[in-house]
């Protein structure tokens, strides 16, 4: 037989096309199509707090790979570790898990060597439908339409506040009802103040992007330390505290358990969800009789939180508030600042260059 120039190029061409696609490396696409046949759970899947979540992880019976196992993980934890052979079916009980984000990712084994990996994110919100209430002025009281609000607290008839902004940053103590002003500092120039918190005689204060927060003594407002951020935690926002740590937001929807000896190691991290969605630029914080209260950055309402786990229990309205000393609409001088009059066993509340502060009832 007799092969001409076109004859043999042409079989040239059909060879390099066999070597080609012989030789062409799998996408991460066709690898999961060919392995597995179904997962129950998928990307972005919502469950509520307290739900079952069924996991079932089937591999293809006829997949032209050979299956060896499959080891599946929640969040990273080997001690979550399940394993099987073909598939896995599993329970997730979500009440043991904290609110927020969560990945499932797993490991197929096959062809004696290789190994395939990927995940699912999903989120666990929570359970309750928050209740919303309306915060009515009961009384108002004169506040420095100079400050910056950023930290709020109200201990024996005075106020305790610190203000933000390079340059007019400060903590000061002063007279609720006069307004007059009993002690003050100015921070460094260098740094934008944050919120604050009185706990065991100290004050604690924080900064905004410089990861850095400062120790007073409370009666001599004397600087006795400072500490840095824990690792993770790039902005000062809120401050407050349960009596025994220090509790912290980050401009996020997380809320940080911090050791109050020392501020730089977090003992805890929540998550605030509603039912819905997660509640993110948590601001000015606010420990109140077993529930944590938050101003929300750029929104007129004060979030109640349960610190055990980050549900949202209800929405408190200040519109009314806002539209009363005319900051409705203003994208800097928001609602910010939460204190609380044991005596009244009522909330105080101001905004950023507000010209008052209000006591307010819950209705």
């Amino acid at each position: 037989m007799q092969f001409n120039k076109h004859s043999l190029s042409f079989i040239a061409l059909l060879i390099l096309s066999f070597a080609f696609y012989s030789c062409k490396k799998e996408t991460q696409d066709e690898i999961r199509n060919s392995l597995i046949k179904d997962v129950s759970i998928q990307s972005n899947d919502l469950f509520k707090w307290g739900d079952t979540i069924n996991i079932k992880f089937l591999t293809k019976t006829d997949s032209p790979k050979k299956i060896d196992s499959i080891v599946a993980v929640f969040d990273e934890s080997a001690e979550s570790a399940i394993k099987g052979d073909k598939s896995i079916n599993t329970q997730v009980l979500t009440n043991k898990l904290k609110l927020g984000l969560h990945r499932f990712a797993y490991t197929i084994y096959y062809n004696g060597n290789e190994q395939f990996s990927d995940a699912v994110d999903f989120a666990i919100t929570s359970n309750i439908s928050p209740a919303t209430h309306t915060l009515k002025i009961t009384k108002e009281y004169a506040h420095n339409p100079a400050n910056f609000t950023q930290g709020f607290e109200f201990i024996d008839g005075s106020i305790y506040e610190g203000t933000g902004m390079y340059g007019e940053s400060s903590l000061q103590k002063y007279d609720l009802n006069t307004g007059k002003v009993a002690q003050k500092i100015n921070l460094d120039q260098r740094f934008f103040g944050e919120g604050i918190t009185v706990l065991n005689n100290k004050i604690y204060q924080l900064t905004w992007e410089s990861k850095l927060g400062f120790v007073y003594d409370k009666e001599s407002f004397k600087q006795l330390n400072t500490f840095t951020y824990p690792y993770g935690i790039n902005e000062g926002w809120g401050l407050t505290n349960n009596g025994k740590e220090l509790i912290m937001s980050d401009g996020s929807s997380n809320i940080y358990f911090l050791s109050a000896e020392q501020p730089d190691k977090i003992k805890k991290v929540i998550s605030v969800w509603s039912d819905k969605r997660p509640i993110d630029s948590l601001n000015a914080l606010q420990f109140i009789n077993g529930k944590l209260y938050a101003n929300v950055w750029m929104n007129d309402h004060i979030v109640e939180i349960d610190p055990d786990n980050g549900r949202v229990l209800a929405y408190l309205s200040a519109n009314d508030i806002v539209q009363h000393v005319g900051k409705k609409g203003d994208t800097d001088n928001v609602l910010n600042g939460i204190a609380y009059n044991n005596k009244t066993q009522r909330m105080i509340v101001t905004g950023k260059r507000w010209p008052k502060s209000f006591e307010v009832e819950v209705k």
